[in-house]
């Protein structure tokens, strides 16, 4: 008798473990990609980015350029100093920036302008934040040396894109010349 109960015990023992399944994680073999979370096998995607495993880079309706920096710029005007006053005396440029479409000469954003800029970066703040609905716009910054009474000095200029299809949102987009002498750095936000 205590022979059948210990086998039947052990058979019993058996049939419970046989038949509890180890439970299994649904997002074992998920990956996820751009920051995209596993939920129950499928990827849940972050802001920006579809797709099954988030891979898919959304374009946005628009940026928005919220600040202009200007990290650096070319502190002579080939090998003379910008502005010059009567008598040899040498001044700081007075500099400001512009913003506008690739080829046009209208601004979308004109900063506020810092007197006699020492060769250093600045803020180059403007009124409100500028939203640019044309994503794939190509665009053109300028650095301009106000020289009033008289024109401004265009100082240098870069061309570049807010957007492209792998640049994954940057909140700061830099922005510089060939030469590397001239450097933006634009704060962006993007809405979808």
């Amino acid at each position: 008798m205590k022979k059948f109960l210990f086998i039947s015990a052990f058979a019993f023992s058996i049939f419970i473990l046989g038949s509890c399944k180890k439970k299994t994680d649904a997002c074992e073999n998920t990956t996820c990609y751009n920051g995209g979370v596993c939920n129950d096998g499928k990827c849940s995607c972050p802001t920006g980015y579809s797709g099954a495993d988030c891979g898919t880079q959304i374009s946005p309706t628009k940026i928005t350029v919220s600040a202009i920096k200007l990290n650096k710029y070319p502190s002579q005007n080939g090998s003379s100093d910008w502005d010059v006053l009567a008598f040899g005396n040498s001044v700081r440029p007075d500099i400001y920036a512009e913003v506008k479409a690739f080829g046009s000469n209208n601004p979308i954003i004109t900063t506020t302008q810092v007197a006699n800029a020492a060769p250093q970066s600045y803020n180059l703040p403007f009124s409100v934040p500028i939203d640019f609905s044309n994503i794939t716009q190509q665009y053109t910054i300028d650095l301009l040396d106000d020289d009033n009474p008289s024109s401004a000095t265009k100082m240098g200029s870069v061309d570049f894109y807010l957007y492209n299809s792998t640049n994954k949102f940057p909140s700061k987009l830099v922005v510089a010349d060939t030469s590397g002498t001239l450097e933006f750095e634009l704060s962006l936000s993007y809405s979808f």
